[in-house]
C-alpha cells in the first residue's frame, strides 16, 4: 500500500512517530495507518475522489468503489501487471503521487496537497512552505518575518523589541539636544536671515518627533 515496498518501511510494533517532522509518502502512510503519536492528525487521504480526477495523467487510470461508496484511484503497475493506489487527488482535479504530498512544495498547483498538513508553516507574504521546526527558531526564513513574529516570546523577538526601544529613545534624546541648541542660538542671533534659517531648522526637528 501507499507505493512503498515493505522493505523500505521499518516500524516497530506499537511505535508512534511525531508526524510533524515527516514528509511525503511517509507522512501519508503514518497519518492514514495510526502511526502518529498525535492521534488528532487526520489522514491526508480523507478527501473523496471525483469521477473526473487525475486529468493531468496520460497513463491508464482506473476508478473503483471502495468503502463508504467513495471512489479510489488505481493505476497500472510496473510492466502492466496489477494495479497500485498511489495517487493523491488535488482539488483542481489533478493528481500527484504520494511522495509529493506534504513535502513543502505546492505540486498540485492549488495548494491542496499541502493545506491539511501539520508539518509545515506557510509564510504570509509569499505562501512559501517551511518546516514546522523552522518556526520561532530564531532564524528569519519568511520575507515578512511571519515565521518569527507569531506573538510567542522568543529570544530574537525580545532582542528586536529592546533594540527598537533603545533606538527610539536615542532619537528623542538627540533631537531634544538639537532643538535646545537651536533655541539658544535664536536668542543670541540679531540677523533676521539667520533667525529665519534657525527657526526652519527647529521646525524640521519638531517634525521628526
Amino acid at each position: 500500500p501507499y507505493g512503498v515496498p515493505p522493505t523500505v518501511i521499518i516500524m516497530s510494533n506499537g511505535t508512534n512517530y511525531d508526524c510533524r517532522f515527516v514528509y511525503g509518502e511517509m507522512y501519508v502512510f503514518l497519518t492514514c495507518n495510526g502511526g502518529c503519536s498525535n492521534t488528532s492528525i487526520p489522514c491526508i487521504l480523507s478527501r473523496p475522489v471525483r469521477h473526473n480526477s487525475c486529468q493531468n495523467l496520460d497513463r491508464n487510470v482506473v476508478f473503483t468503489l471502495a468503502r463508504d461508496n467513495y471512489l479510489t484511484i488505481a493505476t497500472t503497475g510496473k510492466r502492466g501487471k496489477g494495479y497500485a493506489s498511489t495517487l493523491f487527488p488535488c482539488k483542481n482535479n489533478f493528481c500527484v503521487s504520494y511522495d509529493k504530498v506534504c513535502n513543502l512544495v505546492d505540486d498540485c498547483g492549488d495548494g491542496s496537497d499541502e493545506e491539511e498538513c501539520v508539518n509545515h508553516f506557510q509564510c504570509n507574504d509569499t505562501g512559501k512552505y517551511i518546516p514546522i521546526s523552522s518556526k520561532d527558531d530564531g532564524v528569519f526564513e519568511c520575507l515578512d518575518f511571519s515565521d518569527e513574529c507569531s506573538g510567542e516570546p522568543t529570544l530574537v523577538s525580545d532582542f528586536l523589541a529592546l533594540s527598537a526601544w533603545i533606538i527610539g529613545a536615542l532619537a528623542i534624546l538627540f533631537n531634544g539636544i538639537s532643538l535646545l541648541t537651536n533655541l539658544l542660538e535664536v536668542i543670541k542671533l540679531k540677523s533676521h536671515v539667520k533667525i529665519t534659517n534657525t527657526v526652519l531648522i527647529i521646525c524640521i526637528v519638531l517634525v521628526t518627533y
